[in-house]
């Protein structure tokens, strides 16, 4: 459970150390719970959207998205050639932050668009939508700059 977090707390605020703080900050709340925690219903679910509320939290505190090369490893493979690296870098970064966090839940933890739906507390179909735009946007990105 804690990288999948980790994956989506990158996914919403972009920064690996943005990222490391609002996951911290996740594990420091549910340890103040106390017995609470017994209480909810889809664990799974909870913390996720525990991370999309912190993270967002975190980002109206910066006031700026950054996702750098290293951050995109966790989308790319090793064994990607280091110019569609940073290629697929900056298109990530040109994302929405919530087409991000959507296409990053999908590819990288796993998460069906029906579990993304009940995390971020949005309909089946705008997580499937939100997908969909965020790949069409990064093709024509990598389309322009000749990367694809």
């Amino acid at each position: 459970m804690g990288p999948s977090m980790f994956h989506h707390a990158v996914a919403v605020v972009g920064l690996r150390a943005d990222a490391e703080d609002v996951v911290q900050g996740v594990f420091g709340k549910l340890l103040s719970m106390g017995a609470r925690l017994l209480a909810v219903y889809r664990p799974r679910s909870y913390l996720h959207r525990m991370v999309h509320n912190r993270g967002f939290d975190r980002l109206r505190e910066r006031a700026r998205v950054v996702v750098t090369d290293d951050d995109v490893g966790l989308f790319v493979t090793s064994t990607a050639d280091p110019v569609e690296r940073v290629a697929v870098a900056e298109a990530v970064a040109r994302l929405k932050p919530a087409q991000r966090e959507v296409v990053l839940l999908h590819a990288i933890s796993g998460m069906t668009f029906r579990e993304i739906a009940r995390c971020l507390a949005i309909p089946e179909a705008t997580a499937s939508s939100r997908y969909r735009l965020a790949l069409e946007k990064m093709r024509a990105i990598l389309e322009r700059e000749g990367q694809r």
